[in-house]
């Protein structure tokens, strides 16, 4: 299932490699070798393989390649706890029922 070429062969952020090492995974499968180099360059991929070949990491590291960051994190979450309204979840139901009047919200 693995291929001999190696993550770290790929020139990857030091932070993904050490996420990679982490979980074990030194080699790429070969669904993973075979579009991770193209999707790095900003191509698009289309893969097919079998469950558990790792099209989820094919998929995932071009993409959190491009999200590392270069710098300190900016904060992205609230400080303050984030609360919801029950009539928020009244009114979503309403929208989706109007709009969907035979759609897949059902009671």
């Amino acid at each position: 299932m693995f291929t001999k070429t190696r993550f770290d062969s790929w020139d990857l952020p030091s932070s993904l490699l050490d996420g990679l090492a982490a979980l074990e995974w030194s080699h790429a499968t070969q669904v993973q070798k075979d579009t991770i180099p193209i999707a790095r360059r900003g191509l698009d991929v289309i893969g097919q393989a079998r469950t558990g070949s790792g099209k989820t990491a094919a998929f995932g590291l071009p993409i959190l390649e491009k999200c590392a960051p270069n710098g300190p994190l900016p904060a992205l979450l609230p400080r303050h706890g984030v609360a919801r309204h029950p009539r928020d979840d009244v009114q979503l139901d309403h929208e989706v029922r109007r709009r969907h009047p035979q759609g897949p919200v059902r009671q």
